[in-house]
């Protein structure tokens, strides 16, 4: 799991085109280890550092499904 995680997470800090996907795939890591407190905060995480990505969509939409409350958000752009 820690291996995984660190490989993603120098994937996030230097190819910035794909920041936002490798930050997605530690939630989903952490979620099929049953890291539960570790997925939800890697989803707030990601829709906190990457409001505009499609994966930070995916994030509010998986932390609902949990029943987690979320606040906050960005408005669309026009």
């Amino acid at each position: 799991l820690d291996e995984c995680v660190s490989q993603l997470r120098e994937v996030e800090n230097f190819f910035k085109d794909q920041s936002s996907n490798a930050a997605y795939r530690i939630a989903r890591v952490y979620k099929e280890f049953g890291q539960q407190a570790r997925y939800v905060a890697q989803l707030r995480y990601i829709m906190k550092s990457y409001p505009r990505s499609k994966e930070s969509n995916s994030a509010h939409m998986e932390l609902e499904k949990l029943g987690i409350k979320i606040g906050g958000g960005v408005d669309a752009e026009p």
